[in-house]
């Protein structure tokens, strides 16, 4: 499934768009830069920041969420030979199921998606946002932040929570530890059964 994801039925003010884009491009590229060298092959991952967006590419799973082209044309108006050779390496990599997204404030991005043929995709691809304000949750689990030392347990968590292979586990299991990022572990008593991470630059996460 080729298409497009379009996210301009709720506005937020232009700057926020732009910054809440980036941040999510960062910690995109960041997961991607911190695959180990034999998962990287194993996977078929790459990655490379493209304009002011990123180009993710992840061959052994044919899935949007790991093939997709993300933040482009936010805080710069985007280029047609850029969105050219987004289409072109996903076809070089022989993935079928890609998505380019058009965030808001990416009207020339939609535009250039469209001439090509582009239409919107038939999921929804939500995003939430909230300020920093503190905020209370109850649960029965126990949840602490981790470090490197769970590390293991948090990816193979956080991959059999999404049906995804035991080599994802591993790939996400350089995250905790890694700069920026903050790791959570959830336990019913001694099982792990949840995981969770935040990636933070500057005032945005």
């Amino acid at each position: 499934m080729k298409g497009m994801s379009n996210s301009e039925q709720t506005s937020v003010a232009p700057e926020i768009a732009t910054e809440l884009e980036r941040i999510e491009r960062d910690a995109w590229a960041d997961i991607y830069a911190a695959a180990p060298d034999d998962v990287r092959s194993a996977l078929g991952i790459s990655h490379r920041l493209i304009d002011d967006g990123v180009l993710l590419i992840c061959r052994a799973l044919d899935h949007i969420q790991f093939d997709r082209l993300g933040g482009l044309g936010v805080a710069e108006p985007a280029r047609a030979e850029t969105l050219d050779q987004a289409i072109a390496a996903f076809d070089t990599a022989g993935v079928k199921n890609w998505i380019i997204h058009v965030a808001q404030g990416a009207s020339e991005l939609g535009r250039l998606c469209a001439l090509r043929g582009l239409t919107p995709h038939p999921r929804t691809w939500a995003k939430f946002i909230r300020g920093a304000e503190p905020t209370t949750a109850r649960t029965d689990f126990a949840v602490h932040e981790i470090g490197p030392a769970e590390a293991e347990a948090f990816g193979a968590t956080a991959a059999g929570g999404f049906g995804l292979p035991p080599i994802v586990g591993r790939w996400l299991a350089t995250l905790p530890g890694r700069p920026k990022w903050k790791c959570f572990l959830a336990r019913d008593g001694d099982a792990p059964v949840a995981s969770g991470a935040l990636y933070i630059d500057g005032n945005t996460a």
